[in-house]
């Protein structure tokens, strides 16, 4: 089966305001007939520009390690274009791993809401980033994310609490996430945490800058 080339360009991807799907068994099921993905799959999500400076090709060499380690029924979903879509789909052929990943290309917001919903991992192990919205909305549909160490996109995370953070290292990465499917319910807790701590949207954004402000003007 060849890799799983699919786009529907309509919107850019950033940036949302995002709110959280009303049914996410309904949208687990948009997601699932839009890109062939068996309902009992265990989905990771990556939301961006397709560059390997954002470490994209660490992501896949790390899931190639898990599924020798074990890891099974998975997909890897990417959500996004960019300049490294053909080294991308070439890794992806090197590394065994054409079953398990699907390009979604670019998607519109209620679908890319869908896709954070329907995904159990966020993996962004980008060192490149300073800051990045997707991790906000991830959190937004209680998807927790996986840095690596050093990441300054890893600053608002409690490692354990409402993350996870990893080692910079592919194997390290491959037995985290396999170490986290295997723990359902500190999975759910991490979960909930990351919605409850990590999620903003714009109304509670422009609600503490009014804050500043009036704490700025009043001294």
């Amino acid at each position: 089966m060849a890799i799983n080339f699919l786009s529907c360009p309509t919107e850019l991807l950033h940036p949302i305001q995002g709110s959280p799907v009303a049914n996410p068994e309904k949208a687990a099921q948009i997601v699932n007939e839009s890109y062939g993905i068996p309902a009992d799959a265990t989905v990771f999500l990556f939301v961006g520009r397709i560059n390997f400076i954002k470490n994209i090709d660490f992501t896949i060499r790390a899931l190639a390690k898990a599924k020798a380690m074990g890891l099974k029924n998975f997909r890897m979903l990417f959500a996004g274009k960019g300049q490294d879509e053909e080294k991308l789909a070439a890794l992806v052929q090197e590394q065994g791993l054409n079953e398990e990943v699907v390009m979604c290309g670019l998607t519109d917001k209620e679908m890319l809401e869908n896709l954070y919903s329907r995904a159990k991992l966020f993996l962004f192990p980008s060192l490149y980033d300073a800051n990045s919205l997707v991790q906000i909305e991830a959190a937004c549909q209680g998807t927790p994310t996986v840095f690596l160490e050093g990441a300054r996109t890893a600053a608002t995370v409690t490692l354990g609490v409402n993350g996870y953070v990893c080692p910079p290292d592919e194997d390290s990465y491959a037995r985290m996430i396999i170490d986290i499917m295997a723990a359902p319910e500190a999975y759910e807790r991490i979960a909930a945490a990351a919605r409850r701590d990590l999620y903003l949207n714009w109304d509670d954004v422009v609600r503490d800058v009014y804050k500043d402000y009036c704490t700025f003007v009043e001294a």
